[in-house]
């Protein structure tokens, strides 16, 4: 009779699914997936206002940049900064590998804990 040796913890197919879903499908849907609803609805909602505010902020430059070319000679010294995106994106982005991260600690506590 042969008896095999003990497998050493790995990861579960829903922790990988859960860092998948929070990297690829939405900010937020990973937590979702891990049953913690709170952090993951806060993780959702901040992450679309800070990428609608992106959205506006880029539609703003647009216009603008379409406006003085379209209207050039009728232009009073307008200056339109494009540097003005970056703050929104860059928080955005934050959001965004925050909940990554936090997505990906959770599953590591979770696969250190011993099972009740």
């Amino acid at each position: 009779m042969i008896i095999a040796p003990p497998k050493a913890p790995t990861a579960t197919k829903s922790a990988s699914t859960a860092v998948l879903l929070s990297a690829l499908v939405y900010p937020g849907t990973g937590q979702l997936s891990q049953g913690r609803w709170v952090v993951g609805g806060l993780v959702m909602v901040s992450f679309t206002a800070t990428s609608i505010w992106f959205a506006v902020k880029v539609v703003r430059v647009l216009t603008a940049y379409y406006e003085l070319g379209f209207h050039f000679d009728q232009a009073q010294g307008t200056t339109v900064n494009p540097l003005q995106m970056l703050v929104p994106f860059a928080v955005s982005m934050a959001l965004y590998l925050l909940g990554l991260v936090d997505t990906v600690i959770a599953n590591l506590r979770r696969l250190r804990t011993p099972p009740r």
